[in-house]
């Protein structure tokens, strides 16, 4: 199993992305792609992932897209995010924060029932 989380931490970090920031479709605000977002900080509204489109075109020839397995990472170069692993720590480490709450809240329904 350790072996497996190895490589797959490997594989996911070695992939690229030409993401280049977020920016927000209402009021124009922009943010860093490596921040973590779900909505316009400042507003509120949806945030669009932006990329280097030339540089996308340039990696995902025919050729290139052939020759990938047929799974999600096949379009790397143009999903969400940059460092997957780094967004999979932040989301994780946000979830074992409510993890208490959660918790409590669970009991105290357990406890009614």
């Amino acid at each position: 199993m350790q072996a497996q989380r190895a490589d797959a931490t490997a594989r996911a970090t070695t992939r690229h992305s030409f993401l280049t920031h977020l920016e927000c479709t209402a009021c124009g605000a922009t943010y860093g792609a490596d921040e973590l977002h779900t909505v316009c900080p400042a507003c509120g509204k949806v945030l669009y992932a932006r990329y280097d489109l030339a540089g996308a075109a340039a990696a995902m020839t025919r050729e290139a897209l052939a020759a990938r397995p047929f799974t999600l990472w096949r379009y790397h170069e143009v999903l969400p995010v940059r460092d997957i692993i780094r967004q999979l720590v932040s989301q994780a480490d946000e979830t074992l924060k409510r993890a208490p709450a959660l918790v409590e809240t669970t009991r105290a329904a357990k406890d009614k029932a």
